[in-house]
């Protein structure tokens, strides 16, 4: 049973009215009541009125969930748990369970700077952005509730194998052109079969290797590791991205351009630079990573010794800047050496791993400048809340934050909210070849099952850390 009770929350200042918030109640049938998972979830007793009474307190509290209310005794029971985290029994006949219900449009602030949810009740300020309140995590479209085991608060858990698995290239990071070996791997994508698409820089093709497999195959470029200018050439392949149907489209740094290579082609056409150094809105100086939209046919390209983030519209013959594009330095207005890029479209923003500056920043795209995710703007170091030439980025559906820390041989993770990150994967300062070690690694991906996949690029090989 489903009754649709809207509460509404207006605030008032002297001059205007302020926000407007609402949400709407769940009913179970009658004879019920709620049982939490652990009794800290119960927040509140109170004696009211009626159910409705009982809806209006655990509306109000932001970190009320669900609620019960007893008509004969008229006891009203409000929890911090979601409906899913605990069971609903059965009761006497004038018992009910009730649980809000919140849009996400209520949440689409999450990330973004504080002025965006100054008025909210569902986020709070954090660190200079929009973040989940206390007790509740981003799960990709709302602020849940963390949930409880036993004694124990349960929310995202970073925790993965610190021993990787070779799927690609030597484990003993030999280098070579034949096809069990890599040189200088660095992007990673996964195709619509699960296969694992590298670029494979210093051989200049883009490989594809099923799961499982010993050897990889060439899709684009020379399978002996030939460079050249042609469409059936590459020369330093770097960031890549395949739409629904496995066609790629892929920054081909030392060329200038940014090429599409159909799926089974033998040949790409450039689609995006002008195969010449250069500043104009046509043209690139090493373009590394890219992100494609394909709803909108928008792509975005880290053009990183121009210092910005081009966005070109498929087709057209030059592009506009969204991102830098100020010179190299450390302002908020300026990028400097932008390598990896993500697309977080929660957020409608760009992820840039500024790597000559050693942060990680956000950039909400149509903003004029960059907020703060990880590391402090000019300054390296190995610790928790610092950064040392960071080069890939990447996220889950949760909103956290991993990071190809390079000049640290490391990976880390940066949870939601958090400006101190979590070693995944790699021995901070310790490069080797070990199963447990990386050597400057360039690029990262994350399977569905959220198993981290590394471009160990001085290593020539990719490494698997599962995810427990």
């Amino acid at each position: 049973m489903r009754i649709i009770v809207t509460f509404l929350l207006i605030l008032v200042s002297a001059l205007n009215v302020q926000s407007l918030f609402e949400s709407y109640i769940q009913l179970s049938q009658l004879s019920s009541q709620f049982q939490p998972a652990n009794s800290i979830e119960q927040l509140e007793t109170q004696s009211v009125s009626s159910f409705m009474q009982c809806g209006y307190i655990c509306n109000r509290n932001i970190q009320c969930r669900t609620f019960d209310y007893d008509s004969s005794s008229t006891i009203c029971r409000v929890f911090e748990g979601a409906l899913d985290t605990g069971l609903i029994i059965p009761a006497a006949s004038t018992s009910r369970v009730g649980f809000i219900k919140y849009s996400s449009l209520y949440f689409i602030a999450i990330n973004q700077p504080c002025t965006q949810c100054i008025e909210s009740r569902y986020l709070t300020c954090s660190n200079n952005v929009c973040q989940c309140p206390i007790h509740t995590f981003y799960n990709g479209s709302q602020c849940e509730n963390q949930r409880y085991e036993n004694a124990s608060c349960l929310t995202f858990v970073a925790q993965w194998n610190s021993t990787g698995n070779t799927v690609a290239g030597d484990a003993a990071a030999s280098s070579g052109i034949a096809s069990n070996r890599l040189n200088f791997p660095y992007g990673l994508k996964f195709d619509s079969s699960n296969a694992l698409y590298i670029t494979d820089y210093n051989n200049n093709r883009i490989q594809k290797w099923i799961a499982g497999a010993s050897n990889g195959s060439t899709v684009a470029g020379q399978i002996n590791g030939a460079s050249g200018q042609s469409s059936t050439f590459l020369y330093g392949p770097v960031g890549l991205v395949l739409d629904s149907n496995d066609n790629m489209y892929f920054s081909d740094r030392a060329n200038c351009r940014v090429m599409f290579w159909a799926n089974g082609a033998s040949s790409g056409s450039t689609i995006a630079g002008t195969g010449s150094y250069g500043s104009a809105n046509n043209e690139f100086e090493n373009p590394s990573m890219i992100e494609y939209v394909s709803s909108t046919n928008i792509l975005y390209i880290a053009d990183t010794m121009n210092h910005r983030i081009m966005k070109y519209l498929l087709n057209a013959s030059s592009g506009t800047v969204v991102a830098g594009g100020n010179g190299q330095g450390l302002s908020n207005t300026q990028l400097s050496k932008p390598y990896g890029m993500a697309l977080d479209l929660s957020t409608n923003s760009l992820i840039i791993c500024n790597y000559a500056a050693h942060t990680v920043v956000r950039w909400i795209l149509g903003a004029n400048s960059w907020t703060l995710i990880a590391g402090s703007s000019g300054v390296s170091g190995s610790s928790a809340t610092l950064l040392y030439q960071p080069v890939g980025v990447t996220l889950d559906h949760y909103g956290n934050i991993y990071v190809a820390d390079a000049g640290n041989h490391r990976i880390q993770c940066f949870l939601v909210g958090h400006s101190a990150g979590i070693t995944i994967a790699g021995v901070t300062g310790s490069p080797g070849i070990s199963a447990t070690q990386l050597n400057a690694p360039f690029g990262l991906i994350l399977d569905n099952q959220l198993n981290l996949y590394v471009a160990d690029t001085a290593n020539n090989r990719v490494q698997k850390f599962a995810r427990y």
